[in-house]
């Protein structure tokens, strides 16, 4: 389902730009690796601000989801980061904006199609940035920030990067999501189908008793088997109170949507407060399990 699109592709872009003229007017939103050689999960800080208190920025949003995917997805992980929102251009033109939300980054190109600039740059050779400034009347215009990394770089990478994104963009609501297959996966005895089946129907078990216990429908564990209750019990220990209107099943995904008290970003789902979704999608393609951690909500394809 979900596939690694060309940097060239502003497509989503312009669509993303769409969603933050409608959040815009409305003030409303629906519910929609770490390589071994560039992340490090003790670069600098291990969880961002002590849990107890209050996260200060995106960064530490970040370093609080990679430690939740380590506990239950493979190292290799990717990321995408957006921001997005609506601006007074004043005497501006979209592309003294674009220029100026680009400055701090090296190597940046630009097009113009007639109200819109678009702007990329290439920060490693697994990472890409790019923006879109759209002019929507005299005076506002959309804007929006994508970064996207195949896998993890290292952890200092991104506090640079989003310190000049965040400072560039101020204003703009900010979405990260971290992607990776459940951990486990290949090994004997893992994900059998008919566990999966019973889970996506809504008949959770709780991981106890003999596989002859639980009958067809209960959820076979070997090792690392297959089990995405794993995923909730991970970020309710770290503090997550599930939001129980904000599930989502069908044959092949399950969702849920949380709110952590700590972390900096939050929007408001039919009048609840939430500020992190969780999904594990199984491929029919190649039959993995993926897991995505989005906050404040997943917005990419999951």
């Amino acid at each position: 389902m979900m596939g690694v699109r060309k940097w060239s592709d502003m497509k989503w872009l312009i669509g993303i730009l769409c969603l933050a003229g409608a959040i815009a007017s409305s003030s409303a939103i629906s519910y929609a690796s770490a390589a071994s050689e560039g992340y490090e999960s003790n670069d600098n800080r291990s969880e961002g601000s002590d849990p107890s208190g209050h996260h200060s920025d995106i960064y530490e949003d970040l370093i609080w989801l990679i430690h939740r995917m380590d506990e239950i997805g493979n190292p290799d992980m990717s990321l995408t980061v957006l921001g997005y929102g609506q601006i007074r251009l004043g005497d501006e033109s979209p592309a003294s904006v674009m220029r100026s939300l680009l400055a701090g980054f090296d190597g940046a190109e630009y097009t113009t199609a007639g109200d819109t600039e678009i702007g990329s740059v290439t920060l490693s050779d697994r990472t890409m940035l790019s923006a879109t400034v759209q002019k929507y009347s005299h005076a506002e215009a959309l804007v929006a920030i994508k970064l996207v990394s195949s896998q993890l770089e290292r952890l200092t990478d991104y506090q640079k990067w989003f310190a000049r994104m965040t400072e560039s963009g101020t204003g703009l609501s900010w979405r990260l999501n971290v992607q990776s297959t459940f951990k486990g996966q290949g090994s004997e005895g893992f994900s059998p189908e008919q566990g999966w089946r019973a889970y996506s129907s809504g008949e959770e078990t709780d991981g106890t008793g003999s596989d002859q216990d639980r009958g067809a429908s209960g959820l076979k564990q070997s090792g690392e088997g297959f089990r995405p209750e794993r995923v909730w019990e991970a970020l309710e220990a770290h503090g997550a109170v599930i939001v129980h209107d904000g599930e989502y099943r069908d044959a092949g995904s399950v969702s849920r949507t949380f709110h952590v008290p700590y972390l900096s970003s939050a929007t408001r789902v039919r009048d609840q407060l939430v500020n992190l979704q969780a999904a594990v999608h199984h491929s029919t393609m190649d039959g993995s399990y993926r897991v995505t951690l989005g906050t404040p909500l997943i917005t990419v394809e999951y």
